[in-house]
C-alpha cells in the first residue's frame, strides 16, 4: 500500500505509522495548528471518488463534528493529500471494547455503566439527526479514564453494500439489524438493535447470532431468536428483557427511541446514576482494534447516498389510539373450577376496556405467551414494568380473584410503568353470577386512572361481551382448545357458549375460525352470519376482524388485505391481524403466479409477538420445506409437536414431513395411521403433499387410502378424483378416465363433469364422437349428489352443478365449431359467498376461447387480462373449476403468442403449491415455457423441457408427439450451449 511521500500532510506532521489493513493506514500526527495529536487516517487510492461524493462526505463529517460529545471520538477533518483522501480524527490510546470482551463477559454493574454512557452518545446524536449504523465493540475505545468512546458517527452510513461482495465492507455482519440487511431505510432504532447485541455480548462473552459462514449470522438475525443469556451461564432476566426488547426483528416493536432504553437500564442498576466505571489500563494500542474504521470510510467513498436524510420517527401510537394498557395474568386462589380465570381476566377485561376509543390493550395471545416464557403469573412487579415496557404499555393491570365461601372477591390495581405505586385500586365482592357487574364497576374504575370521564363510555363498554357466566367459561375453555390445535373439542364448547347466550358474538366468531380449520365451510359460514347479525355486541377491535374475516371469505382478497392492513395501523401487534394477512397472502399469491415467500413477512411478525403461534408456525414450516431450508422445518416440526401434542392436524405435518425426507420408515408408519384416521384428516394429509412438497405426486399414495372401499362414499369419490388428477399430472390421462368411471358409481353427476373437463384440457386431444357423447348427456345430465360430509372438499359444488353443466357445454359447443349455448344462468345470484365472481371469470375465459381456436391470441390474451382470479381460498383450492387453472393456462398461451412473454410466465408459473388439480397443468406450463424462451433465453428453455420430460416421462403415447418435440429441443440447445 502506498505511503504518505513526505513527513507532513498538510498542516499535520506524521510521526509514525499504528496500524495498517486492507483498506488503508492510521498514522500518529501532531496537528501543528493546535499543537495536539491526531490519528490520521488514509484511504486506499484506488478508490477514485469523485468531487461529489468528496463534498458530500466533507458535510457528513461536519455534522458529526458538531457533536461535541464526551462518549464520541471527534472527527476533526477530511482532506486530501497528494491525491490520496485523509481523515483526521481524535487520537486515543486506550482498549477497545472488543478487547475488553476477549478477557470474559463484564460484571453485570460494569454492563450498565458502559451501555449508559453508550446510550448518551447515542442519544446525543440522534437528537442532531445522525445514526451510526455500525456499533461494535471494534468502535468503542476507552480513554485513560475509562471512559468508553464511540467512533465513525456520520460515517458508516456509506457502507451499505453488497454483503457477498469481498472487496467491500458492511460492518461486521453479527451487529447489524435486520431492515439494514433488507437495504431499507432505517433509523436510530437500528442502532438500538446494535446496541442490544453489544450488551448481550458484554453480558456473557458470546455475540447473540454466531454462525460458521457470514450468510448464516444474516439467516440467524433476520429468522432466529438469539439463545437466553442463562444458556451461557449468565442469570439476569431483568437486563434480559431489555436485551429482547432491543433485540426485536421489527423495528416498530423495539424502544422507539435510545432515551427509553437508557431509563430501563438506569432502573435496573437502581442507583443515582453517577457511579464511574472503574479505570481500564492497558498498554494495547487502541489503533490495533480501530483499523476497521478505515474500511468503513473506504466504503462510506463508494456509498454515499441520502446525505440529508434525517432520523425518521418511530410509530407512535399514541397519536392514533391513545394510550396502551397490558392486562395481567391474575393471582386465583380459588378451586378448580375458577382456575381458568387467571387467563380469562386478561382476555375479559381486554375486551372491556379495549371498547373505549382511545385505548388499545395489549393482545392477550401476544402477552400470555410472553409471560408464560418469562417467569409465568408469579412475575414480581418489576417483571411486569418491564413486560408493559416491551409491549409500548404505558399502564398495566394486575390482581387476585380469592373465593371465601362461595363469594369472590376481586382486588384489581392499574399502574402506570413510569410511577411507584398503583393508580387506581379496588375491591369487589359478590357471587360468580354477579361476576360481570363486578368487572363493569372496576372497568370503570381503572377508566378513571387513564380517561376523566368514564361513565360516559360504559354504556357501550358493558354490552361488549357476554353478560352470561357460564357461556364466558365455555368460550374461554374454547380458546383453550383452540390454541392447543383441538379444534371439534373447541367447536363444542364454543356452541355450547352461544346455546347459554344466544347473542355471544364473539363466541361466533372464534366458532368460525375453528370450523375454518376442520375445513367445516358450511358451520364456519353460519357462525360468520350470526358473528354478523350479533356484532353490535363486539367490540371495535373484534368488529373490524370480523369485517376483514368476511371480505376474505367472499372471495375480495384485495379489500380483505385492506382491511387487516388498517386494523394493524391501528393494533400494531395484533396477532389474528397479522395472521390473518398472511394467509391471504399465503392462499392467493400461487394462483397468481407469485411466491408464496410473499407470506413470511406476515407470519414472521406473529412469531415476533408470539412465537409459539402454531397457526403461524404451520404456515412457515410450509414455505422452509419447499425453500429447501429442512433444518429449520424440522424445527418447526418438533416445537409444533410439543405445543399441541394432542392437536387434530399434527399428523398432516408429520405426513408431509415423512414424504418430502423420503424416509420409507417414517412413510409407512404414516400410512399405517392414516389408515384408522377420519375422512377429513385424509383429505388434509393429501392436499398437503401434493401442495407443498416438492414431490407433490407422492401424495398417490394419501389419496390410494381415500379411495379404499371401507371409506365413506365421499372420501372414495374425492380418493378417486385425487388419483385421476395425479395421473393426468404425469402424462395418463387413460388412468385418469379409469378412476372418473370407478367413481362415477359413487356420484354420476361429478363423474360426467370431470370426464368432460379431462377432455376439453387445452394439452389433450379428443375424438369428436367422444365430444358428442358427452355433449348429449351434459343435456340431460344425473341428478346431483347430495354429499353426506360437511367439509368443503366434497361439498365445494354444492348447488353449483347447473353452472358447471352450462360451462362446461359451452366449452364443448367451442371445441366442436359451433355456436356456443347462451349463458341464461351467469347472473343468478350464487348461494354462497365467492361463487359469483368465479362465474365471471368461467364467462370470460369461454369467450376468450373462441378468440384462440380462431387464432385470434391477441385478442383472447386482452379479454383474459380481465380475470379477476380472486376468491377465498377453500373453494379455489378444492375445485378445478373455481380455480380458474383453464382459463390460467389459456391466458399464457394467448399473452405468449401474443408476444407479451413476461405476463404469460406469470400465468404459466401459476400451478404449484396450492392444490391438487392444478398439477394437471404444471408439466404442459413447462413446455409452454420452454418454447417461450428457446430463442429468448435457451439455459431457462432447457430447464423447463427437462422439467416437462422428467414430469410426463412415462406419459400416454397420445402426448408423443409433444415429448418428441420437447426431447428434440432439448438437445438442439444443449449442443449450442
Amino acid at each position: 500500500m502506498q505511503e504518505p511521500s513526505s513527513t507532513s500532510v498538510s498542516h499535520y506532521r506524521l510521526i509514525r505509522q499504528i496500524g495498517v489493513g486492507g483498506m488503508g493506514e492510521v498514522h500518529l500526527a501532531e496537528d501543528q495548528s493546535l499543537r495536539r495529536q491526531v490519528a490520521l487516517k488514509f484511504l486506499p487510492s484506488f478508490l477514485n471518488i469523485d468531487e461529489l461524493g468528496k463534498q458530500q462526505l466533507k458535510r457528513e463529517a461536519q455534522t458529526a463534528a458538531s457533536l461535541n460529545h464526551p462518549n464520541i471520538v471527534t472527527i476533526y477533518e477530511i482532506g486530501e493529500h497528494e491525491g490520496r483522501d485523509f481523515i483526521a480524527m481524535e487520537y486515543m490510546d486506550g482498549e477497545s471494547l472488543k478487547e475488553l470482551i476477549k478477557l470474559g463477559p463484564l460484571s453485570v454493574e460494569r454492563v450498565l455503566d458502559v451501555s449508559i454512557q453508550l446510550c448518551d452518545a447515542l442519544s446525543a446524536a440522534h437528537e442532531k439527526g445522525v445514526v451510526h449504523r455500525d456499533i461494535k465493540p471494534d468502535n468503542v475505545l476507552f480513554d485513560r479514564s475509562g471512559r468508553p468512546k464511540i467512533l465513525d458517527f456520520g460515517l458508516a452510513k456509506y457502507t451499505q453494500v453488497s454483503l457477498t461482495n469481498k472487496d467491500r465492507a458492511f460492518g461486521t455482519p453479527g451487529y447489524i439489524a435486520p431492515e439494514q440487511i433488507h437495504c431499507e431505510d432505517v433509523d436510530q432504532r437500528a442502532d438500538i438493535f446494535s446496541l442490544g447485541v453489544v450488551i448481550y455480548e458484554m453480558a456473557c462473552g458470546i455475540r447473540p447470532f454466531v454462525a460458521e459462514r457470514e450468510m448464516g449470522v444474516i439467516y440467524k438475525i433476520l429468522h432466529e431468536e438469539p439463545p437466553p443469556l442463562k444458556d451461557h451461564g449468565v442469570d439476569l432476566p431483568d437486563l434480559q428483557l431489555i436485551i429482547d426488547k432491543a433485540l426485536t426483528k421489527n423495528p416498530d416493536r423495539r424502544y422507539a427511541n435510545i432515551a427509553e432504553m437508557k431509563h430501563d437500564l438506569m432502573v435496573l442498576r437502581g442507583d443515582s446514576f453517577t457511579r464511574p466505571l472503574p479505570r481500564i489500563q492497558s498498554s494495547m494500542p487502541w489503533w490495533a482494534r480501530a483499523v476497521s474504521l478505515v474500511a468503513i470510510l473506504a466504503m462510506a467513498w463508494f456509498a454515499v447516498r441520502s446525505m440529508s436524510r434525517d432520523v425518521e420517527p418511530p410509530l407512535d401510537l399514541g397519536d392514533q389510539v391513545g394510550v396502551a394498557v397490558a392486562v395481567m395474568p391474575f393471582t386465583v386462589r380459588a378451586g378448580d373450577d375458577y382456575a381458568y380465570l387467571s387467563e380469562g381476566m386478561v382476555d375479559l377485561i381486554s375486551t372491556k376496556l379495549d371498547e373505549v376509543t382511545d385505548i388499545r390493550c395489549v393482545a392477550a395471545e401476544a402477552l400470555l405467551s410472553y409471560v408464560a416464557k418469562n417467569g409465568g403469573a408469579d412475575v414480581d412487579d418489576a417483571g411486569k414494568r418491564k413486560i408493559a415496557n416491551r409491549f409500548g404499555a404505558q399502564y398495566y393491570v394486575q390482581g387476585t380473584v380469592v373465593e371465601i365461601a362461595g363469594q369472590l372477591n376481586l382486588d384489581i390495581s392499574l399502574y402506570a410503568v413510569d410511577k411507584d405505586g398503583p393508580v387506581v385500586h379496588t375491591t369487589l365482592s359478590g357471587t360468580s353470577e354477579e361476576l360481570f357487574e363486578m368487572i363493569d364497576r372496576a372497568a370503570v374504575d381503572v377508566l378513571s386512572g387513564i380517561a376523566p370521564d368514564p361513565a360516559q363510555r360504559m354504556r357501550r363498554l358493558a354490552a361488549v361481551t357476554t353478560h352470561s357466566f357460564p357461556a364466558l367459561r365455555s368460550y374461554l375453555e374454547g380458546e383453550r382448545l383452540f390454541r392447543e390445535g383441538r379444534f371439534a373439542a373447541a367447536i363444542d364448547s364454543l356452541q355450547n357458549a352461544v346455546k347459554e347466550d344466544e347473542s355471544f358474538a364473539l363466541a361466533y366468531y372464534r366458532m368460525s375460525m375453528a370450523a375454518e380449520w376442520l375445513a367445516l365451510t358450511g358451520l364456519s359460514q353460519q357462525a360468520a352470519e350470526s358473528a354478523v347479525e350479533h356484532s353490535g355486541r363486539l367490540n371495535r377491535h373484534d368488529k373490524m376482524l370480523l369485517n376483514a374475516s368476511l371480505a376474505w371469505r367472499i372471495g375480495d382478497v384485495n379489500e380483505a388485505e385492506l382491511l387487516y392492513r388498517k386494523i394493524l395501523d391501528i393494533y400494531v401487534d395484533d396477532v389474528e391481524a397479522w395472521f390473518q394477512l398472511g394467509e391471504v397472502k399465503f392462499h392467493n399469491a400461487p394462483i397468481h403466479g407469485h411466491s408464496l415467500t410473499e407470506a413470511v413477512e406476515p407470519f414472521e411478525r406473529v412469531l415476533d409477538i408470539d412465537p409459539h403461534h402454531v397457526p403461524a408456525l404451520w404456515h412457515l414450516l410450509r414455505i422452509e420445506i419447499l425453500r429447501g431450508n429442512q433444518a429449520r422445518a424440522n424445527e418447526m416440526i418438533k416445537l409444533i409437536s410439543t405445543l399441541q401434542p394432542e392437536g387434530e392436524r399434527l399428523i398432516e405435518i408429520e405426513t408431509l414431513d415423512a414424504f418430502v425426507n423420503n424416509d420409507q420408515k417414517k412413510i409407512d408408519s404414516i400410512l399405517d395411521r392414516l389408515n384408522t384416521a377420519g375422512d377429513t384428516t385424509l383429505m388434509l394429509a393429501a392436499w398437503n403433499v401434493g401442495a407443498f412438497s416438492p414431490a407433490p405426486f407422492e401424495a398417490t399414495a394419501v389419496a390410494d387410502l381415500m379411495a379404499q372401499p371401507e371409506r365413506s362414499r365421499d372420501c372414495r369419490t374425492l380418493g378417486l378424483f385425487c388419483k385421476a388428477y395425479l395421473a393426468i399430472a404425469q402424462g395418463r390421462i387413460s388412468e385418469a378416465f379409469v378412476y372418473v368411471d370407478d367413481a362415477a358409481r359413487n356420484d354420476p353427476r361429478a363423474a360426467l363433469e370431470l370426464r368432460a373437463y379431462f377432455n376439453l384440457l387445452p394439452f389433450v386431444e379428443s375424438d369428436a364422437g367422444i365430444l358428442d357423447a358427452l355433449q348429449e348427456r351434459l343435456a340431460s345430465p344425473p341428478s346431483a349428489y347430495e354429499p353426506d360430509s360437511h367439509n368443503i372438499f366434497v361439498t365445494v359444488h354444492n348447488g353449483m352443478h347447473g353452472h358447471i353443466t352450462t360451462y362446461l357445454s359451452t366449452l364443448l359447443d367451442i371445441r366442436m365449431g359451433k355456436n356456443p349455448r347462451k349463458w341464461a344462468s351467469t347472473e343468478e345470484v350464487m348461494s354462497d359467498f365467492n361463487h359469483n365472481s368465479a362465474l365471471k371469470d368461467l364467462k370470460l375465459g369461454a369467450l376468450a376461447y373462441q378468440d384462440v381456436m380462431l387464432g385470434n391470441f391477441e385478442e383472447a390474451a386482452q379479454e383474459l387480462d380481465g380475470l379477476n382470479l380472486q376468491g377465498w381460498y377453500g373453494f379455489v383450492s378444492t375445485s378445478p373449476f373455481f380455480s380458474r387453472a383453464r382459463e390460467r393456462y389459456l391466458h399464457g398461451l394467448a399473452l405468449a403468442h401474443a408476444g407479451r412473454i413476461e405476463d404469460a410466465d406469470v400465468r404459466l408459473r401459476s400451478f404449484t403449491n396450492h392444490s391438487l388439480h392444478d398439477l394437471m397443468y404444471l408439466a404442459p406450463s413447462h413446455y409452454q415455457r420452454g418454447l417461450m424462451y428457446e430463442d429468448r433465453d435457451p439455459e431457462k428453455a432447457a430447464e423447463h423441457f427437462a422439467l416437462f420430460l422428467e414430469m410426463w416421462q412415462g406419459a400416454d403415447s397420445q402426448f408423443d408427439t409433444m415429448i418428441k418435440d420437447a426431447r428434440e429441443r432439448l438437445e438442439r440447445i444443449r449442443n449450442r450451449m
